[in-house]
């Protein structure tokens, strides 16, 4: 006891001398709404935010706000004058900041909320959680988009843009350019070959299934071109079509209804046949939308993860059987992943300077050659990171995916900076997410198609201090159409520039990697002196015969902040850096989500990598035990549902736009530590799993009446409590029409509509631990014998007779009719499966969906 009190007394007396000394202050950005002082934005190539530009926009914003006033008393010469200043300052801003020639982003974000117009005495009761930077571009077209404009000063802003205008968009035609499509469209949106930029990218992203960035562009030209739009009834067609195909009935209704008042109706070419608009877009929107069957047209293996969106509904399942044996004994039992986890049994008591290591949260990856999952460094400085991989119908056999020794980054010594201070107060757990994916990709200069499996080994030793010797970690891509070989390590030292390099080798790659079109995107940090930069980054992994361009090459990287290093003036320069655990990156069209856990989510074009919107809020500083489980960001629907762990909320924002929807709780009523995990949206409603009871919310609903405009959602659908006393030991999942739900010795079921409890199914034999638990649900079809003899299992899929097409049915029951669009039908045989982890155990169990 007293060994202790003379240790605190050593270490106030060292506190209150470092608090006497002169450090850096951090100081809170101006121009913003939301308190966030240690978040910066973007500053790299080149600083994104100027204070001077945000004067400029206030002063122009005033001049609108005044000549608005001035026609309102009838003065039209004064208020003419006044847009006329507005008009220039905007113009000043445009000449300045946008050239044609900006470097790829580079361009400077302004915030988008606007408050000027609100009368005083209602602006401090306006409840605002988080704010919205957008590039300026897109800010000042959606000034001049307000039809209050005079149209002197319209007709002279598109002669201004239409020369240079011309000239981008033919050049950008030529050169089969989609940056600089994009920077016509931006840049000279008001001038003819903006309009028609805008046309081209609409029409591109509908041809590409990117209903997103469709209803991006057509709402851009349906405002900046409200004429012109009113009197194309294609597109018309193609504007319910994108709202439709990204599940945005919000925009949808609104559309339609303005459709009915005005009655504007014309002939259209669909396919090679001429139809009424409105009578092919009623029509239209009756059907149901390509996406919503995804299950359909894309056959495959489901992973936990779901699909790119981070939203995916796994198989239904009412009940489970035995479990499978995964050891070595004849009694059915799990299989020990690792014996021990090195620091994760430390007392919460002891004192020390570091902080603890995240708590591991692994994800299973199924595939129809097995199941795939993290193995964590046991403690043993060779005992890299791996992946086990339980072959289908040989699970009790499992085999080790590693990375050779000489692809590896060197590990680095831990650092001894145990001191003894305190740790005050408990500090919120962390968590690292532990997943993999598996998308089909072409291989050009094979001229094949295989089934690639990309991961996140290695946990990384960040620095302030860069050596020569990598500090980061690694993304693995394991090629499973040759036995599960590994086939490319990212970042691939040998085809990457010494500049890249240089960067690229410390940076910590967090979450699940997404691979679309042989790409590979993910998000990652990287350490500087005194803050770190959230990045998100684009590897190619198809390369074209040009070896130049080899496996895993960096195509593009994107800052999306960056944050102050945090620092404790006793440490003496020898304090561990503390990253956070950035989520892995979501998509819904051609856009890419990422919460960053720092303060901000943001918004990256996919095809281009250009920042398209940052959203801030207002990061927790106080240490709360509870909190947000560090989830991927749900992109459906056309939102983006984001519930940082260092926030109280979850905030609903505007996929396009970036805008704050709502917020939940709403206006921060609820219990506090109560929402940890959303499990998904579902039919305009978001799934929370507390750790009381299962939460569901409406996202939005719709005013009566003709406007048909959403309304800020938030209400309660139902709250399904748990049994008294007991808590969820991981998180659940959406299968089906039911909700699984783990508890420590059994798992509850409810039905997704009602939150009613189905049952409570029993789990015998699993063991009892502390590390959080996930739940994956997969199904297989029929067993079959490969070229070699050896059993394999088919997916879930169905052959139509007639064409030889194949669909997914991991939706239905096994027994079920599945129909074909033909008219002939099958039946569909599958089994299905659960898998229970931890990143210690793994438990496989037999489970029932209901049929046959």
């Amino acid at each position: 006891m007293k060994t202790r009190t003379f240790l605190a007394l050593i270490a106030g007396l060292g506190l209150l001398a470092c608090m006497q000394s002169r450090g850096p202050v951090v100081v809170a950005q101006d121009n913003t709404l939301i308190q966030n002082p240690d978040l910066y934005m973007p500053s790299s190539p080149v600083k994104r935010v100027e204070d001077n530009v945000m004067y400029k926009i206030r002063e122009a914003r005033q001049r609108e706000i005044e000549a608005l006033r001035l026609e309102h008393q009838g003065k039209k010469d004064e208020a003419f004058d006044r847009w006329r200043d507005a008009f220039g300052r905007y113009q000043q801003l445009r000449d300045e900041h946008l050239k044609d020639d900006l470097p790829f982003n580079s361009e400077l974000l302004v915030r988008a909320e606007w408050f000027g117009d609100v009368p005083e005495d209602r602006q401090q009761s306006t409840d605002f959680y988080a704010e919205t930077w957008v590039p300026l571009a897109d800010y000042i077209n959606a000034r001049f988009r307000i039809r209050d404009w005079p149209q002197p000063l319209r007709n002279r802003l598109s002669l201004q843009q239409s020369a240079k205008g011309a000239e981008m968009l033919s050049k950008a035609v030529a050169d089969d350019d989609p940056r600089l499509m994009r920077r016509c469209a931006r840049f000279y949106q008001f001038s003819p070959a903006g309009r028609t930029a805008l046309k081209l990218l609409a029409s591109a992203a509908l041809e590409n299934a990117d209903s997103v960035s469709a209803v991006r562009w057509l709402d851009e030209y349906r405002e900046s071109w409200p004429d012109e739009f009113e009197r194309d009834g294609a597109l018309h067609v193609q504007y319910a079509r994108a709202c439709r195909d990204a599940g945005m009935n919000y925009r949808l209704g609104r559309f339609l209804r303005q459709l009915e008042r005005s009655g504007f109706s014309a002939k259209v070419d669909v396919g090679g046949s001429e139809h009424d608009s409105q009578e092919f877009i009623r029509a239209m929107v009756a059907e149901p939308a390509p996406a919503e069957r995804v299950e359909l047209t894309a056959p495959g293996w489901r992973t936990l993860q779901g699909n790119g969106t981070r939203n995916g509904t796994a198989p239904p399942v009412v009940d489970l059987g035995a479990m499978v044996n995964l050891g070595a004994t004849d009694e059915p039992q799990g299989f020990k992943l690792v014996e021990k986890l090195p620091g994760i049994d430390r007392s919460p008591d002891e004192y020390s300077g570091e902080e603890t290591p995240p708590m591991p949260v692994v994800f299973p990856a199924v595939h129809e050659s097995g199941f795939f999952i993290h193995r964590m460094n046991g403690g043993d400085k060779d005992n890299f990171e791996k992946l086990m991989w339980f072959r289908q119908g040989a699970e009790g056999k499992p085999t080790a995916l590693e990375v050779k020794k000489s692809e590896r980054y060197t590990l680095q010594q831990g650092r001894n900076n145990r001191g003894w201070w305190g740790r005050g107060e408990p500090a919120r757990a962390r968590y690292r997410v532990m997943g993999s994916s598996i998308s089909r990709v072409r291989w050009d200069i094979d001229n094949r198609e295989t089934d690639l499996l990309v991961t996140i080994l290695g946990a990384g030793a960040p620095t302030r201090d860069k050596t020569t010797n990598p500090t980061g970690n690694q993304i693995q891509a394991f090629d499973l159409g040759a036995d599960a070989a590994l086939r490319v390590t990212m970042p691939n030292k040998k085809v990457e520039p010494a500049s890249e390099w240089e960067f690229l080798q410390h940076v910590i790659f967090s979450g699940v990697p997404l691979v679309r079109d042989g790409r590979l995107y993910v998000a990652g940090c990287y350490t500087a002196k005194d803050s770190f930069e959230v990045w998100m980054f684009c590897f190619g992994l198809t390369p074209k015969a040009d070896p130049a361009e080899g496996e895993g090459k960096l195509l593009w990287r994107t800052q999306l902040c960056a944050k102050k290093l945090s620092t404790h003036p006793w440490a003496w320069g020898n304090e561990p850096v503390q990253l956070p655990e950035v989520s892995s990156v979501a998509e819904q069209g051609g856009m890419l989500y990422c919460s960053t856990h720092t303060g901000a989510t943001a918004a990256v074009d996919r095809v281009t990598g250009e920042l398209c919107w940052v959203s801030r809020y207002g990061r927790q500083q106080s240490q709360s035990v509870r909190g947000w489980f560090p989830n991927a960001p749900i992109a459906a629907c056309g939102f983006v549902v984001t519930a940082p762990y260092d926030y109280a909320l979850a905030l609903v924002l505007d996929a396009v736009t970036g805008l704050q929807m709502m917020e939940y709780p709403v206006k921060g009523k609820g219990a506090t530590g109560e929402f940890e995990h959303v499990l998904g949206v579902l039919d305009n409603r978001m799934l929370v799993q507390g750790r009381t009871g299962l939460h569901s919310i409406e996202l939005t609903s719709f005013r009566k009446g003709g406007a048909r405009q959403a309304e800020i959602g938030g209400r309660l659908q139902f709250q399904a409590e748990y049994a008294k006393g007991d808590e969820p030991t991981g998180r659940g999942v959406i299968a089906g029409d039911s909700v699984l739900v783990p508890f420590g010795s059994y798992i509850a079921v409810y039905d997704v509509q009602s939150g009613k409890l189905r049952t409570r199914i029993t789990l015998d034999g699993v063991r009892g631990e502390s590390l959080p638990s996930t739940l994956t649900v997969y199904c297989r079809g029929e067993a079959y014998k490969d070229e070699h003899g050896i059993t394999r299992y088919r997916a879930a899929t169905v052959t139509d007779p007639s064409n030889g097409t194949v669909y997914n049915v991991d939706h239905l029951r096994n027994g079920d009719s599945f129909v074909f669009p033909s008219g002939e039908s099958a039946v569909v045989k599958k089994e299905t499966f659960v898998i229970l982890s931890t990143a210690q155990w793994v438990y496989l169990f037999q489970a029932q969906d209901g049929g046959k």
